[in-house]
């Protein structure tokens, strides 16, 4: 019989009752993009430098599973039989494999700690990963779907809807001169800004970027102003994010779901560095120019003194 004080408890046979939780899978996922156009300069022998494009575009996506039957969160006992894939606005659909990423896959991402979620150093015991990277390409803006077959059984037990914000910093472009009394940093995106959280700001070299104009908030619109305090070559930080908490997660602790799975959280984050200039200054500090000047050059610019 079933326990009539609380229908939702197992009766003394360990069935559940109709009442109790059906769901047996928690899902999340996240999508990172990540884009540099960056000016840098290294040595190559003794008072011998040279200035270099480091230009990359990356991405990745990353989903895990959790198999929360008996309340106890652990992997799932046949992980590679669940299907897993993002479907793109055109409908194609990108694959993701069981498993984290291979180290050499993983390096080949041009800015790891960016990518930290992927790392194969640091599995997640208590829940089974699927992954996609893809070191020299760009997801476009639009709307996303993470589709997720736990089962393997050809029926999609969980379906969520993913904004894709494919931003793209127009100003400053790379290599752009900015005016050193105030510019505008825009950028073009899918959605509406207010739906996002950003974080912007600049920085002669990296120096500096972690002193945000925008700092962990939405925008009204797609541009702010920057305001410099010296001239010279400078760098970008452009991140913007999007995050998804499933409205029916009250029910779903409540007991209340009926759903096999349920995607909990689901979101997107994209970073943008890029190198620019600010003002007149002594050609000798532009990145942009292919080598370090000699003393001579140094001293035939006014602006160098």
């Amino acid at each position: 019989m079933p326990n009539s004080a609380n229908p939702d408890l197992p009766n003394a046979g360990g069935q559940a009752t109709p009442n109790a939780q059906k769901t047996k899978y928690e899902i999340t996922a996240q999508a990172i993009q990540y884009s540099q156009k960056i000016r840098q300069e290294k040595t190559v022998s003794r008072n011998n430098y040279i200035r270099y494009d480091n230009i990359s575009d990356a991405y990745a996506v990353y989903a895990d599973i959790t198999d929360m039957e008996g309340g106890v969160p652990k992997p799932l006992s046949n992980p590679k039989n669940a299907k897993v894939s993002l479907i793109k606005p055109d409908g194609s659909a990108i694959a993701l494999a069981s498993g984290m990423p291979s180290r050499a896959e993983f390096e080949k991402l041009p800015s790891p700690g960016y990518f930290m979620l992927l790392d194969p150093a640091y599995p997640a015991e208590w829940k089974s990963a699927y992954t996609h990277t893809n070191p020299a390409g760009k997801l476009a803006g639009g709307k996303y779907v993470l589709s997720v077959d736990v089962e393997g059984d050809g029926q999609p037990d969980a379906t969520q809807e993913i904004t894709v914000m494919g931003a793209q910093l127009s100003a400053p472009a790379y290599g752009q001169k900015m005016q050193e009394n105030g510019f505008d940093i825009s950028w073009a995106q899918f959605g509406k800004t207010s739906d996002f959280i950003y974080r912007i700001s600049f920085g002669q070299g990296f120096a500096g970027l972690d002193d945000y104009i925008v700092a962990d908030e939405s925008v009204p619109q797609a541009k702010v102003r920057a305001e410099p305090t010296d001239v010279g070559t400078h760098l970008v930080n452009f991140q913007v994010e999007s995050a998804f908490l499933n409205p029916k997660l009250q029910d779903y602790y409540m007991g209340k779901y009926d759903g096999k799975a349920i995607v909990t959280l689901a979101g997107v984050k994209e970073a943008q560095l890029i190198s620019f200039k600010v003002g007149d200054f002594c050609h000798c500090d532009d990145y942009f120019l292919p080598k370090v000047c000699n003393m001579e050059e140094l001293e035939s610019d006014p602006l160098c003194q």
